[in-house]
């Protein structure tokens, strides 16, 4: 199956250790705020390093990045504030980890904090108005695409229609998520419409 998430989960959590060190202590602080994102998205990691006592030197030196033991990038510091983009993750929960190698031979300090990366699952339905009718007469084919759940957001992307198993028409979701095709149904008989929501980013088919 997919992984989803409780939406509850948006608070942010500062995450800080504080090292003792050969000139200085240093406070390393990181956060992902949103501690929640939808796959996809880049995913901003806030990192404070601050010297104890503050009137301190500014701490410079290497800050290393690991998700699961993986690294995912290294940095310089050259400043107690900075924000680095972790990119997009894959989707389920990621236990990362932020060490801060100093210059100044002092001795590393590190924080361990969770980010999650969901995906939303998608329910599609359609109506057609009229449903019968003669023989080259219009309907009009209503789509919209919701998500599961409970999710609050609204789908985006296409809808591909297919009549007999031919292909009929591709539509864009509006800002509501649905869009409407007008169809006309020649010759005389029972036609059978496909409905089928390509998905886009964090929202399945």
């Amino acid at each position: 199956g997919e992984f989803t998430a409780d939406l509850d989960a948006f608070a942010p959590i500062v995450v800080s250790v504080s090292t003792p060190g050969g000139v200085h202590t240093v406070d390393l602080q990181a956060t992902t705020s949103p501690t929640l994102t939808p796959l996809g998205d880049e995913i901003p990691l806030s990192i404070q390093l601050i010297p104890q006592p503050p009137s301190g030197p500014t701490p410079t030196g290497t800050l290393f990045v690991y998700d699961e033991g993986d690294l995912l990038f290294a940095a310089p510091v050259l400043s107690e504030s900075l924000v680095l983009p972790l990119g997009a993750l894959s989707t389920g929960v990621h236990h990362l980890r932020v060490v801060f190698i100093p210059d100044d031979g002092s001795g590393e300090c590190s924080v361990d904090l969770t980010h999650t990366v969901y995906v939303v699952e998608t329910i599609t339905s359609a109506t057609l108005a009229p449903s019968s009718g003669t023989a080259g007469a219009s309907s009009t084919l209503a789509v919209t695409v919701v998500s599961a759940g409970g999710f609050p957001y609204i789908p985006v992307g296409t809808v591909d229609i297919s009549i007999g198993g031919e292909v009929f028409a591709a539509g864009t979701l509006d800002g509501a998520g649905s869009v409407s095709f007008p169809v006309n149904f020649s010759p005389v008989g029972v036609h059978t419409i496909t409905v089928s929501y390509r998905g886009f980013d964090e929202f399945l088919p």
